[in-house]
Order: structure tokens, then sequence, then C-alpha cells
């Protein structure tokens, strides 16, 4: 199996259309950080967090074990 992204509910009900086209471009960084990690796939979502809800893209591998959290600046750091 390859590796794949899935939108949680909170991204979906909560993103503008310039964080879609934020991770759209992010798609190849998103896929290679997951390699890097070993995960199998991730998932985007825009959790709240205070008072602001920011895009995250958290990292598993088979079987739910949780690999990492990423934002988009440190997506595109690493």
């Amino acid at each position: 199996m390859s590796f794949y992204s899935k939108y949680l509910p909170t991204f979906i009900n909560n993103c503008t259309e310039f964080e879609v086209g934020m991770v759209n471009e992010l798609a190849t960084d998103l896929e290679q950080c997951g390699e890097r990690l070993g995960a199998d796939y991730a998932y985007i979502s825009k959790n709240k967090t205070g008072n602001a809800r920011p895009l995250t893209f958290a990292f598993y591998a088979k079987g739910g074990k949780f690999l990492g959290r990423r934002t988009p600046n440190t997506l595109m750091a690493s």
C-alpha cells in the first residue's frame, strides 16, 4: 500500500480556499516527509487549539502508530 492522506472533518468544515490550495501545493512535501518518518498515511486537520485552528498534518504507520505532527512551516523546512 502506498502513502495516502485523509482529510478529517475538522479540516473540511473549517478550511479556507487558501488552505486547500496550500495543501494541494504541499502534496509532494507531505509524501516525502511521510516516507522519511516511515508513515503509511497522514491526517490533515484543523483542530481547535486555544482560540485558533492551526492546519496540521499527523503521520501514522500501519496499525495506527503515531509518528509525528507537522505544520505547513515545519513540513517545508524538513
